[in-house]
């Protein structure tokens, strides 16, 4: 039996598009203009309010670089799924926002405190499974405390970005 109202189905659908443009950078605006439909229709979409014609879920995927199958969650890619994934960690969403409303050299400081906290936790977790007391650090980062600075052998700990 085929009905018109939107389905469980439909939403999951809008909340996979949601987070995959989210991802991209990319505003229901834009999103919108490149499929043939005004920023309220796209929020219809991604809310499930309103189901997507084929043509139009077609040329969503191809926008968002993704199979339309991907879009139904079958046969995740890898980079689909990754973003996915992330996106439905606590703050994932928020930290992509974010990130894509920075200037890239804004962007290269975030990375480069990622990596540094990331290499602190790698350390950290190394150091708890050998025995060593470097589980501190790991636990402080998390809890709001910055991150050691790294060391240089010849002037000792690197000035702050």
């Amino acid at each position: 039996m085929s009905t018109k109202r939107a389905t469980e189905l439909d939403r999951t659908i809008g909340t996979r598009i949601a987070l995959l443009r989210k991802a991209k950078g990319l505003s229901q605006t834009a999103v919108g203009n490149a499929i043939g439909v005004t920023f309220q229709q796209q929020q219809k979409y991604e809310k499930g309010a309103n189901r997507i014609p084929p043509s139009r879920m077609h040329a969503m995927a191809e926008l968002l670089e993704v199979s339309v199958s991907e879009l139904y969650g079958e046969h995740t890619s890898e980079g689909a799924s990754e973003v996915l994934g992330f996106l439905n960690i606590s703050g994932g969403a928020e930290v992509v926002q974010i990130y894509s409303s920075v200037s890239p050299e804004i962007r290269k400081g975030m990375l480069s405190a990622l990596r540094a906290i990331a290499s602190v936790a790698e350390t950290a977790r190394a150091d708890a499974a050998s025995g060593s007391g470097a589980q501190r650090d790991e636990t402080a980062i998390a809890a709001g405390a910055q991150p050691p600075l790294p060391m240089s052998k010849e002037a000792g700990p690197q000035a702050r970005l």
